[in-house]
């Protein structure tokens, strides 16, 4: 007669199955949580709304994420929606997370802009 026997589960077997089954999920969810699609604006100088006693030559903005000069965009308008150009766009020296813009012709007449 054949003795059978019981087998206990191996508890290393168990253990690697639940991190094979387990681990990517929490691989995943770690990976989405720190992931952000989009840089945020975190400060301006001069600040949103600020009222000036003459145009500013420059505009600076630091974002939560280094900026990428060659995938960013910003609109320089007058208070009646004309587009005013602008120079091509800049980060700060040293500093990747700050955005530089400046009107090509720093001699901007007195008056309300808004940048976009």
């Amino acid at each position: 007669m054949l003795e059978r026997r019981h087998r206990t589960p191996n508890r290393h077997r168990l253990l690697f199955v639940l991190i094979v089954l387990i681990g990517p999920f929490d691989t995943i969810a770690l990976e989405t949580r720190n992931a952000d699609a989009h840089a945020r604006l975190v400060s301006a100088s001069p600040t949103g709304g600020s009222a000036l006693p003459s145009p500013s030559s420059e505009v600076h903005r630091q974002f939560s994420q280094p900026v990428e000069v060659q995938f960013s965009r910003a609109d320089l308008l007058s208070d009646d929606g004309t587009a005013i150009e602008l120079a091509p766009l800049e980060t700060a020296t040293g500093d990747d997370h700050i955005l530089i813009i400046r009107p090509a012709d720093p001699a901007l007449p007195t008056g309300v802009y808004t940048i976009v």
